[in-house]
């Protein structure tokens, strides 16, 4: 999860915790690739540790449930973040209602494409509950709406080159098309310039607006992303390990930050709470009163 835009955010959420209680060490690792193999190394590097507690984001759920299931088994508490494991024995979750995100996106593209109504969408198919969820949901949003028009539904496999080659073609049979929506970031992952992915006046909407892509929500692209508190993310995870390890009841197993948008009206608050962020501030004051009095 290294290459994810969120993950300095989330990071850092992470670190504030260990900031906020010194007594608290918070080790974080993130695979250099999205795969279960990889994520299922980084689990085993930090048992050598001998943690007490560990959030992770599954980068496979259906893969890395087993995983949780065999932590909780042998009494290490699990939270996940990002992306949930319903099915596992985590004991919480912080991250995004699915749902919501997908009427983001839907909304989003609404606002952000301007000029034309037609437009593509990239999924994963039915390989991630999660996506599919998403996806599922910015179908029916958009079907409740009657300016913009899918002209195809197209699958990446959640492949960055995949999901690249795929506008490219496309952009070469449709070059009028109007814009795009991907439901997650593939095709800007690993892009150095991310601005040359579509022609001007063909907008992308997508998820996760991470410093390398701020370039895209200038006024004259037009992009448009979902987000969130990411830093939320990693500071709640962190609660809930603390909480865990302390057997401390937990008062929100199941926490979901404000699904946000972020357009070129607002990429400067934006970047502000991003750079705050890395500062280890929160950019709004989590209730933390009832961590504070079990110390």
């Amino acid at each position: 999860m290294s290459d994810h835009p969120a993950w300095p955010a989330v990071r850092a959420g992470a670190m504030s915790f260990a900031k906020e209680y010194p007594v608290v060490r918070v080790l974080t690792v993130a695979p250099p690739i999205d795969s279960p193999a990889a994520q299922q190394e980084a689990v085993a590097s930090l048992l050598r540790e001998r943690i007490h507690a560990l959030a992770i984001w599954p980068v496979d759920v259906a893969a890395m449930t087993g995983t949780i299931n065999d932590l909780a088994n042998r009494g290490l508490p699990v939270a996940t973040m990002g992306t949930d494991a319903p099915d596992s024995k985590r004991m919480g979750f912080v991250g995004w209602d699915e749902r919501e995100v997908g009427r983001a996106l839907a909304e989003l593209a609404v606002k952000q494409i301007k000029d034309g109504r037609t437009l593509m969408i990239l999924h994963a198919g039915q390989r991630q509950d999660h996506l599919y969820e998403r996806w599922q949901s910015l179908r029916s949003a958009l079907d409740r709406q009657q300016r913009l028009a899918v002209l195809f539904e197209l699958d990446c496999g959640g492949v960055p080159s995949r999901a690249r080659q795929i506008i490219a073609d496309r952009m070469d049979r449709y070059p009028e098309l109007s814009g795009w929506i991907s439901i997650n970031d593939w095709p800007l992952r690993g892009l150095a310039d991310p601005t040359s992915l579509l022609p001007a006046g063909c907008p992308i909407v997508t998820c996760h607006p991470g410093a390398d892509y701020w370039a895209l929500l200038a006024e004259e692209v037009g992009a448009g992303f979902v987000a969130t508190d990411y830093f939320e993310w990693g500071w709640r995870a962190m609660v809930m390990c603390y909480s865990a390890v302390r057997t401390i009841p937990l008062e929100m197993p199941m926490y979901y930050p404000t699904v946000e948008q972020v357009t070129a009206a607002n990429l400067r608050q934006w970047r502000q709470r991003w750079h705050g962020w890395r500062e280890l501030r929160p950019s709004r004051g989590p209730s933390r009163t009832e961590h504070r009095t079990e110390q």
